[in-house]
């Protein structure tokens, strides 16, 4: 049984969201520029539009939010600047400005950012001064972060995950993988862990790039892949599960080990208001080891909503 955690009377959808220790929550909006944040008990305590990128388009419009310690973050896709807001009212405390981007994020150490647009570039923070150029093409439909380690999917002659050490900075590792990924994230040990356009899960070892759990590869994609119904665009990893988010709504828990999948959930609503696209933004594990998504159940309010820890 879900639980109904956060809802949004006049979103449409939820691009992205954090999860604060303490019980409070962000969010920031799909087809649009807005971010929120909710109190402890659940209400909402403020909203707010970041400064938008003009003659964007709708499928253009998202929102980034990130904590990282007790700083909150948030981005605006396409614009130049990152926003530090006070996590009690919405209000900018500082801004780090630097060249338009699709994504920016922060590392797990408040240290760099990385802005991923085309390619992969890292600045320092808060000085914005630039760390280091990456030249390998990025796609941008997902990146990860452990430690110093950074991930991003990428197409060369094939797909590809490219895997960064940003502390050195350097280029540790290019994993040719056999479909398009959309989704990575770590484990708490350290394993990679990609979901495909077929939605096919993978574990890698990141510094070797062999694989470790998953079905063996076949031929490797000499194309880009976007709209497969079962595209993993989202996933998360857990103590015990993996969670991947299908484009159609589905997700589906596998063993974080053997990646055997043991269950689905299913009935999400993906898709992107006023346009054709489907999307499923991001699926998360809270530290009491329940999990959160931000696709709303079909024909229900907008909002985050939380299923309890998976058995």
């Amino acid at each position: 049984m879900q639980v109904v955690a956060r809802r949004l009377v006049d979103w449409q959808a939820i691009a992205s969201f954090a999860l604060a220790g303490d019980g409070s929550a962000y969010a920031g909006e799909e087809t649009g520029y807005r971010v929120c944040g909710w109190s402890q008990s659940g209400e909402l305590v403020w909203s707010r539009e970041l400064p938008p990128r003009k003659h964007a388009m709708i499928t253009q419009q998202h929102a980034f939010v990130q904590l990282v310690g007790d700083d909150l973050f948030a981005f605006a896709s396409l614009t130049s600047a990152l926003h530090v807001l006070d996590r009690d009212t919405g209000k900018t405390i500082r801004e780090v400005a630097f060249p338009e981007s699709y994504a920016c994020s922060v590392t797990p150490d408040a240290s760099t950012l990385v802005l991923i647009s085309g390619t992969t570039q890292l600045l320092a923070y808060p000085s914005g001064a630039i760390r280091a150029s990456f030249d390998q093409p990025s796609t941008g439909t997902s990146w990860a972060m452990r430690g110093s380690m950074l991930v991003t999917c990428g197409f060369q002659s094939g797909p590809v995950l490219y895997v960064y050490d940003v502390a050195k900075p350097r280029l540790v590792h290019t994993i040719e993988v056999p479909l398009q990924v959309h989704a990575v994230c770590f484990t708490a040990d350290g394993r990679l862990v990609a979901g495909d356009v077929a939605g096919v899960v993978r574990s890698y070892n990141p510094s070797s790039g062999s694989q470790l759990a998953g079905p063996e590869p076949g031929p490797r994609a000499r194309k880009l892949q976007y709209s497969k119904p079962r595209t993993i665009d989202a996933i998360a990893a857990g103590a015990q599960h993996i969670a991947a988010a299908h484009r159609n709504g589905t997700v589906t828990l596998f063993d974080s080990r053997t990646l055997a999948p043991s269950t689905s959930i299913t009935g999400h609503d993906t898709a992107i208001p006023d346009s054709t696209s489907k999307h499923f933004w991001q699926v998360t594990f809270a530290t009491d080891g329940s999990l959160w998504m931000s696709a709303h159940r079909k024909r229900e309010p907008v909002g985050l909503i939380c299923y309890p820890r998976p058995r």
